[in-house]
């Protein structure tokens, strides 16, 4: 695959910047006070609308993590709340277009039932329009040995009222018999031999609960390919994101692998993304890239659709997590691959390699109407909006940011897949407010913490030095 040329920095201090990074541990070093909601906007380069805030209050506390819902919250471009939806998980939320009903993947409260999850559709005011799940067969799952079929990461509503899933069920035991140890020369050895590998099941479901379509990612992919690196090897394809190929230019000269209506599978645990034909179940495309080592942990693979700017090509968050590359391990970018040229046509990265932008775990990344691009630095807790730009050192101008806030002086505040809607999208966004005032962010040689009694008004002439 071929990328194309960005200019990046060459001083001594970038180079060494890229060399200290180690393969098997990454430190980034993060302040204690910080500035949060809205740090920078600037009204005539972002595009305006609402944006749909998941947060999860306290994820990665423990080692089982523990995660806590918030409410839904919608947020205009000031970061003020404007709606919310009292709901009770925290696993990607979406607005439907057309009716603006809210619907996410919901966890059950009884911790007993860990897994046996739901896809739910709520109104407006929060009232359950639709619920479903798949029916649970067998035991052994992602996150317990008791669940099965559980929902997880992503789904998506098609035009004709179908939607778009995916859960984890155990791979067959016939499959993993023969399963093969792994000595890397990066991570050491991999004992997989005897384990119980969990993998992922797509399915189309109409709003009867009609599965009309399914995949199972062990009849397609070789058991013994898998990415070193991740601690929990049972873990095994890990999906994380799915959606439907839309009318595209591809299919329209031709080329059947993007026919509207297959299905793009993002594993997490393999360094690319695959379009499966819903025809034939077969994989017909396997999308990749060469910039530092590849993809790593990826996330929010789609095919930007049409009436967008780049529509036709693939955006990918590419979190830059457990890489085999030590210029990529550790640091997040966003690249934009054009499948008929297989080469990455657009890539923002800060500042070629930085801890100012990396997300180990999760992300998303959405294409605007007027060419921007949303990333949701999602364990960060940071969302920002980026205007291309050929000639700026990390791809494009920072045009809009958001620092996700600690509310009731909770631990941490992350996210679960930000999405940014027009302010049209139904009627019920007529009737709310929004803000657009720009925000210029302070120098960072003024932005000084006063001791307390100045900021209190003080005299100072009456302290003891």
């Amino acid at each position: 695959m071929l990328v194309k040329k960005f200019r990046r920095p060459t001083s001594l201090l970038a180079a060494t910047a890229i060399c200290a990074v180690s393969i098997t541990q990454f430190v980034a070093a993060y302040p204690s006070v910080y500035p949060t909601g809205v740090t920078r906007y600037d009204p005539e380069k972002a595009y305006n609308g609402y944006v749909l805030l998941p947060l999860v209050t306290n994820y990665g506390e423990k080692d089982d993590v523990n995660r806590l819902s918030e409410p839904g919250r919608l947020i205009d471009m000031n970061g003020n709340v404007v709606h919310t939806w009292t709901v009770g998980s925290w696993q990607r939320y979406q607005l439907l277009p057309g009716e603006c009903n809210l619907m996410l993947i919901e966890d059950p409260a009884d911790p007993k039932l860990e897994g046996i999850n739901y896809i739910v559709e709520y109104d407006w005011d929060s009232n359950e329009v639709w619920r479903w799940r798949p029916e649970q067969t067998g035991q052994g799952g992602r996150m317990s040995a008791t669940q099965s079929h559980m929902l997880h990461h992503q789904f998506e509503r098609q035009a004709n009222g179908e939607t778009l899933v995916m859960w984890s069920i155990p791979v067959p035991k016939q499959l993993t018999k023969d399963i093969k140890n792994v000595n890397d020369p990066w991570f050491g050895r991999m004992n997989r031999r005897g384990l119980t590998l969990i993998g992922d099941e797509l399915a189309y479901v109409t709003k009867k609960g009609e599965v009309t379509w399914t995949w199972r990612a062990h009849d397609h992919i070789s058991v013994d390919d898998f990415m070193p690196g991740w601690p929990r090897l049972m873990d095994w394809s890990h999906g994380n994101a799915v959606s439907a190929i839309p009318e595209n230019r591809h299919w329209d000269a031709g080329d059947e692998r993007f026919k509207p209506g297959n299905v793009v599978f993002n594993p997490r645990n393999f360094p690319y993304f695959l379009v499966i034909s819903k025809d034939t179940g077969e994989v017909v495309f396997k999308g990749q890239h060469k910039y530092k080592g590849g993809f790593s942990g990826q996330h929010e693979s789609h095919m930007i659709p049409k009436g967008l700017p780049g529509a036709g090509n693939f955006l990918v968050f590419d979190n830059g997590a457990n890489s085999r590359n030590e210029t990529h391990h550790g640091h997040s970018f966003v690249v934009e691959i054009d499948p008929s040229k297989d080469e990455v046509v657009w890539l923002y990265e800060a500042q070629g390699a930085s801890a100012r932008f990396y997300s180990h775990s999760r992300g998303a990344v959405q294409r605007l109407p007027n060419g921007n691009t949303l990333v949701s630095e999602d364990t960060q807790g940071r969302i920002f909006q980026v205007r291309p730009d050929e000639n700026h050192v990390d791809g494009g101008e920072i045009v809009w940011e958001y620092v996700a806030f600690n509310t009731d002086e909770k631990k941490f505040n992350s996210l679960a897949r930000t999405k940014l809607d027009s302010y049209d999208p139904c009627d019920r966004f007529a009737e709310i407010p929004r803000s657009e005032l720009k925000v210029t962010p302070p120098s960072a040689n003024d932005w000084r913490v006063l001791p307390d009694i100045q900021r209190k008004g003080g005299d100072l002439t009456k302290v003891s030095k």
